[in-house]
């Protein structure tokens, strides 16, 4: 079996993680470290470190695909998803204050934190196929639950806000983007777009979110081309930045100077020159 030696450096060229299994994922958020490694199939560990290299909990696991969502309201927590080569799923809670792992109280996968105790998710129909559902709020210490908005598509978490899509037009792909704060219980902004249809399924253009700004960016169709834009989250602004650019994955920097483009990151974007450059010479 081939085995991938895997090292990832922080600045000034320390080595922070060396292994020769295969490195299959590694999810990266403020304060911590998630890598996955595997020497097979059945045969996994998932490891968290903090940002100073230390590792926290090491953990073996079954299952082909493993999606997380550490809670940014309180970093000790952490759920993760274990799906195996059909789609059957499992999901548990990673304590790590604790430094133990349990199976979750949340029942269902692909789940947004918006407090400590409440979370968000999509209410997919087990029965018929569907292009939009119910956007559910709920409560992981009790069986409370309501649904937040109806006829969304797409949702992700915000620093003390959550940001969803929702179908307003579907004969012509008219979306809304709204942006909610959970702490003032109402809607700081909100912009139309229109996205299109691919095998009966809505396709949400890349997007990424500079949470200290309070800044979105992401795609705008405009006849047959995209336009990146930028949003103010706060003011409701919207600003152009480049026209008739193809909607691949964007993430913006650590300093919000930045945009990495491309699906491999080889292009970046200066959002003070509005030039793009490719890192690849």
């Amino acid at each position: 079996m081939f085995c991938l030696s895997f090292i990832l450096k922080i600045s000034k060229n320390e080595l922070f993680f060396e292994s020769q299994n295969s490195i299959e994922e590694v999810f990266l958020t403020e304060s911590l470290l998630i890598v996955h490694q595997s020497q097979s199939v059945s045969d996994n560990e998932i490891i968290v470190f903090n940002r100073q290299g230390e590792i926290l909990l090491s953990w073996e696991v079954e299952g082909t695909y493993f999606q997380y969502e550490v809670n940014p309201y309180d970093e000790n927590i952490v759920f993760l998803t274990s799906f195996d080569e059909n789609w059957v799923y499992r999901t548990y809670e990673i304590n790590l204050e604790m430094g133990k792992v349990t199976k979750s109280l949340i029942e269902e996968p692909f789940i947004e934190w918006v407090s400590k105790n409440e979370y968000t998710y999509l209410a997919w129909s087990q029965e018929i196929e569907e292009t939009t559902a119910p956007l559910v709020l709920a409560d992981v210490n009790s069986e409370w639950n309501e649904i937040f908005a109806e006829n969304v598509i797409e949702q992700q978490s915000l620093k003390e806000g959550l940001m969803y899509v929702s179908m307003e037009d579907e004969d012509r792909g008219i979306v809304k983007y709204h942006f909610y704060s959970m702490i003032e219980k109402q809607e700081w902004s909100f912009f139309e777009g229109e996205i299109k249809q691919e095998y009966h399924e809505w396709i949400i253009p890349p997007y990424t979110v500079d949470w200290n700004g309070h800044m979105f960016y992401t795609f705008i169709l405009n006849g047959d081309s995209y336009t990146l834009v930028q949003f103010n989250i706060d003011t409701g602004e919207q600003v152009v930045l480049k026209e008739h650019l193809d909607p691949k994955a964007i993430q913006v920097s650590p300093f919000n100077k930045l945009l990495l483009y491309g699906e491999k990151q080889s292009e970046v974007f200066s959002l003070e020159t509005g030039i793009m450059k490719s890192l690849i010479k």
